[in-house]
């Protein structure tokens, strides 16, 4: 008679295989909420850059066609923000490709206001309220605190800008290069190039 069981490899085996599956499976239970914070909003920074880059808003009957380029708006008092086609009071706000609303976090949209969805806070521009980071159709930025460009250039970022995240314990820096636009994390403890 013949009996037929496990062995203790098998029996091993099973049981790695079960821990690597649950390990894999599992969710995260503690959140990193200044990483993902930091990670939205450079997401949607880039997201903006990317509009312009596909949209020309350059109109030769417009005197200030410059003033309706792609721009997001932060609003550091409320760690909330907007990415808008030039002044907001005309109501054309980008649209959140997979929710399909306005993304406007001064309009009360959770997913814009940092503070509410990550107990975050932004700090952009050293301290100034409201900051617009507009672009052009080759994704160059211009940082502009108070009234709309008066012509095409003025306030293109001529040095690096550093957007602070802060959760109350730890700070990341989003950095934005001049002229390309090119925008990075700098995470805390790590030297920001």
């Amino acid at each position: 008679m013949k009996k037929s069981a496990f062995t203790m490899l098998e029996l091993v085996f099973v049981i790695v295989v079960v821990g690597i599956l649950a390990a894999a499976l599992i969710p995260r239970m503690d959140r990193d909420t200044l990483y993902e914070a930091t990670e939205h909003l450079l997401s949607h920074i880039k997201y903006t850059q990317h509009l312009a880059l596909i949209d020309n808003v350059y109109d030769a009957n417009n005197v200030n066609w410059f003033q309706n380029r792609w721009r997001i708006t932060l609003d550091s008092t409320n760690s909330q923000y907007a990415i808008s086609k030039g002044v907001t009071t005309n109501g054309v706000y980008a649209q959140d490709p997979l929710k399909h609303v306005a993304m406007n976090g001064m309009a009360g949209d959770n997913d814009y206001d940092l503070n509410d969805k990550y107990s975050v806070t932004i700090n952009a521009g050293g301290g100034v309220n409201t900051t617009k980071l507009a672009f052009d159709n080759l994704g160059r930025p211009y940082l502009f605190t108070a009234a709309n460009p008066t012509t095409p250039t003025l306030y293109l970022l001529t040095a690096n800008f550093d957007i602070n995240v802060s959760d109350g314990t730890e700070t990341a820096t989003i950095r934005m290069r001049p002229e390309t636009g090119y925008a990075y994390i700098c995470w805390p403890g790590d030297t920001c190039p």
